[in-house]
């Protein structure tokens, strides 16, 4: 799980950097969205292979 939550914790960061960049706000809100998948599916991800190993196998 160290590797999601390293993805996880580097695309947070490169997000962080675009939020304060002069990119239009648009760009900024796409981004965030993006970013909300991301994690989500991320944070499935980890919690599948934590609790179902036998779907991964």
């Amino acid at each position: 799980m160290d590797e999601i939550r390293e993805i996880i914790d580097g695309a947070t960061k490169s997000y962080q950097s675009l939020r304060h960049s002069d990119l239009p706000n648009e760009v900024k809100v796409a981004a965030g969205r993006a970013m909300r998948l991301l994690i989500a599916d991320m944070s499935g991800l980890a919690w599948s292979l934590e609790n179902c190993p036998e779907r991964w196998s």
